[in-house]
C-alpha cells in the first residue's frame, strides 16, 4: 500500500507543479496588459499581452487543474484593446503633425 500511496503523491505533485506554472504564465501575460494600459507603452505591451496569453491559454488547455481563467482572456481581450486605441492614438498623433 505504501508503494501505491507514494506514487498518487508523486502524480499529485506533478499536475499540482504544471497547474501552478500555467498559472504564473496566465498572471504574467495579464501583466503584461496591465502595464500596456499606459499610453504608448501599450504598442509593445499590448501584444505581449496577447501571445503570452494565448500562450497560457493553450497551455492551460491540457491541465484540468488549471484555476486562472479570467487572466488568460482578460490578457488577450485587454491586448486587443490596448494595442488598438494606441495605434489609433498614434496614428492620430501623427496626422495632426503633417496636418
Amino acid at each position: 500500500m505504501a508503494r501505491n500511496n507514494r506514487k498518487r503523491e508523486n502524480e499529485e505533485k506533478k499536475a499540482s507543479s504544471l497547474t501552478e506554472a500555467c498559472n504564473k504564465e496566465a498572471t504574467r501575460a495579464y501583466w503584461f496588459a496591465a502595464i500596456g494600459l499606459l499610453p504608448i507603452i501599450g504598442l509593445v505591451f499590448g501584444p505581449i499581452a496577447i501571445v503570452l496569453g494565448y500562450l497560457a491559454r493553450k497551455k492551460a488547455k491540457t491541465d484540468p487543474d488549471f484555476s486562472m481563467w479570467g487572466p488568460v482572456w482578460a490578457s488577450i481581450y485587454f491586448g486587443w484593446g490596448i494595442t488598438f486605441c494606441n495605434s489609433v492614438g498614434l496614428a492620430l498623433i501623427i496626422y495632426s503633425f503633417y496636418r
